[in-house]
């Protein structure tokens, strides 16, 4: 067979030639050589590597093989945590465990031993993620990796000092002191304290005693008062006094049944719903007999509350002390003097009339009221300057002390009797008294308001607003027909006669086809016109 492929490929580079295409590392032609002779090859031996088999028929395999060797047996888990780790195949590969290869067991428990011996102790890990950087030293001594945290470690390799088993009391004199400071003082007042036992300064008066105080109660605090009661919902509702994390009914245990009430689990889902539901009803049916509302059980402690601030009904207050010393005051007076009825004026006990009892009365009046406007016109008339004075003040008081009863002392006075004499006559072109009398009677003034309807007067609203609601429509009415007597009374005017005529031939039209409005406009047009 290689002569045969020998003689092609002789006959083959004879007949073609040995020029074959050149590529660069990139896969790509080259620039310079684009080809190459490489007849020379011909003769050269096969490689047994070219002609072998490989072991992996793709890369993709080769690198499956080799991440699947890089995985230890899980033999090698030494910590048992179900994972083989770092720590695990550094440990194996130390006691001679190749890789790929199981541990035995007679390995497996010289691995132990050794870990339990304390072999891990004399390594240290780590040191790769702290790198040449790291903030504390590392050491070896005498078998021992010394940090910054165990250095007494290094105790267990050097013998211990002769006098190492000495521990002092005091690792200093201060303290050595302190102490014995301490000390004295705490001697002086444990004399202190004894003598002052003995001979008290003062005697403690007994506690006090609250009304009512029990020595033990049943309750210290209120919580357990609170407790108590709730315990005693839960026994009333039929529950555990203290409750608990299981359920009693829904804890079916672990053990086999042959034949269990449920077969399934949505069967024992749906019973313990019903059950639930029953139970709730039952216990709202129960506690519908004693509930009592939230706003009732405010309502009471509110009561309660106020009743216990009421103050007792026989205390003294101020009112109750005000009215006690009023009756007290009302009976002592009624006691020491006479009550008197009051007695109201009366008139029909007195000899004379009560207006004859009157100051400055006159029985009997001059008869004729010229001699009172003459005695008047006579009187002298002070004047002004003299009016304020002294001298004119004690001359009116001799004047009206000297002068008789009848005679006008103060005629600038107003009195009764020259109110109502007749005055003089009124001067020219002055109203008389009797223009304003019509039959008798002095007519009263005139004023705006004396044509106003009544509903203007009303003390009502109502009434009020409905009146001048009437009187505007009457005003818009009113207004309307002057507008439209105004029209005609301008039409005629301007036409003349004919324009009625004209107004009804214009309406014959609007009559026959069933309208009103021209005739409503020719009849309106003739009474305003029998208006005008």
């Amino acid at each position: 067979m290689p002569s045969l492929v020998g003689e092609a490929l002789d006959d083959v580079v004879a007949k073609h030639g040995g020029q074959v295409p050149h590529y660069n590392i990139f896969g790509q032609r080259h620039a310079r050589v684009p080809f190459k002779d490489k007849a020379h090859l011909a003769a050269a031996e096969a490689n047994a590597a070219w002609t072998r088999e490989p072991k992996h028929a793709t890369r993709t395999e080769l690198l499956a093989s080799r991440r699947k060797a890089d995985v230890p047996d899980m033999s090698y888990d030494v910590d048992g945590d179900g994972a083989v780790g770092a720590m695990d195949h550094f440990i194996c590969r130390q006691f001679g465990v190749a890789v790929g290869e199981p541990v035995s067991g007679e390995r497996r428990q010289q691995i132990v031993q050794a870990l339990e011996d304390g072999w891990l102790d004399k390594h240290s890990f780590g040191h790769d993620r702290a790198g040449p950087s790291r903030p504390f030293p590392v050491k070896q001594r005498n078998g021992k990796i010394v940090t910054v945290d165990n250095a007494h470690e290094l105790g267990e390799v050097y013998p211990p000092h002769p006098r190492s088993s000495v521990q002092p009391r005091f690792a200093t004199e201060r303290e050595l002191r302190i102490h014995r400071k301490h000390e004295v003082t705490s001697r002086n007042a444990v004399l202190n304290a004894s003598w002052h036992a003995a001979n008290p300064s003062h005697v403690p008066e007994p506690p006090t005693a609250q009304e009512f105080m029990i020595q033990d109660p049943r309750f210290t605090q209120i919580a357990q008062r609170r407790e108590a009661y709730r315990q005693v919902a839960r026994e009333e509702a039929g529950l555990d006094p203290i409750g608990s994390a299981v359920n009693r009914e829904e804890n079916v245990g672990l053990g086999y049944r042959e034949r269990p009430e449920h077969a399934t689990k949505t069967d024992l889902a749906e019973a313990r719903k019903q059950q639930r539901t029953q139970q709730l009803v039952e216990t709202r049916a129960q506690a519908e007999k004693t509930w009592v509302p939230r706003d009732i059980l405010y309502g009471v402690a509110d009561h309660e509350l106020y009743e216990s601030r009421r103050a007792d009904p026989e205390s003294m207050t101020l009112t109750k002390l005000k009215n006690a010393r009023k009756i007290e005051n009302i009976e002592y007076q009624m006691a020491h003097f006479d009550r008197e009825e009051p007695q109201k004026p009366s008139f029909g006990k007195q000899e004379k009339p009560w207006w004859t009892l009157r100051d400055g009365y006159v029985d009997e009046p001059a008869s004729s009221s010229r001699a009172t406007a003459r005695a008047r016109s006579e009187a002298p008339t002070l004047p002004a300057s003299v009016a304020h004075s002294d001298e004119s003040r004690s001359q009116r008081v001799a004047m009206h002390r000297d002068a008789p009863a009848t005679m006008d002392v103060y005629p600038f006075l107003a009195t009764w009797h020259r109110e109502f004499a007749p005055g003089a006559l009124p001067e020219h072109n002055q109203p008389r008294v009797f223009d304003g009398v019509v039959g008798g009677v002095k007519q009263a003034a005139s004023y705006s308001t004396d044509s106003e309807p009544m509903h203007h007067f009303s003390s009502f609203e109502a009434i009020r607003r409905g009146g001048a609601q009437a009187a505007s429509l009457q005003q818009q009415l009113a207004a309307t027909e002057d507008e439209d007597r105004a029209r005609t009374w301008r039409n005629y005017t301007k036409k003349g006669m004919f324009a009625e005529e004209a107004d009804a031939t214009l309406a014959a039209p609007d009559a026959a086809a069933g309208g009103a409005p021209g005739a409503s406009r020719a009849a309106s047009k003739s009474s305003c016109l029998a208006g005008a």
